[in-house]
């Protein structure tokens, strides 16, 4: 009766530990799943693209001109809408009209790293929605 006894104790420590385990396993892949929801957030929303569907290089930093162009495919796109245009003169013209453009901003093509950073930032919580 008393091996009895101790087996079950022994059944239910290693049941324990199993469920210990398991909640251990749980929380490692909760904790990975929000690691991974951290990174999709840093590099969509986060991150600006070439709108060129084939490219999609991420840009950091630009300086000037929002007519943009892609340094890696050569795309030329808008800073303030990303739409992309077929020839770098259609892309300045779109460019000095963009409807995306602040209000507060300028006619023309430049705007300074104030003004980029907070469409930057506008645009990151536009996507983050």
């Amino acid at each position: 009766w008393e091996d009895t006894g101790r087996q079950m104790e022994k059944q239910d420590l290693v049941r324990r530990r199993l469920a210990e385990a398991a909640a251990a396993a749980n929380r490692t892949a909760l904790q990975n799943s929000i690691f991974q929801a951290r990174e999709h957030i840093l590099s969509t929303a986060l991150t600006e693209f070439c709108p060129n569907a084939e490219c999609g290089v991420a840009f950091f930093d630009f300086t000037g001109c929002c007519a943009l162009n892609c340094q890696n495919c050569d795309c030329p796109f808008c800073f303030w809408c990303h739409a992309a245009a077929a020839t770098s003169l259609e892309n300045h013209i779109h460019v000095a009209s963009c409807p995306a453009r602040p209000a507060e901003q300028e006619a023309g093509y430049y705007a300074n790293d104030v003004e980029i950073a907070a469409h930057v930032k506008k645009r990151a919580s536009e996507r983050l929605r």
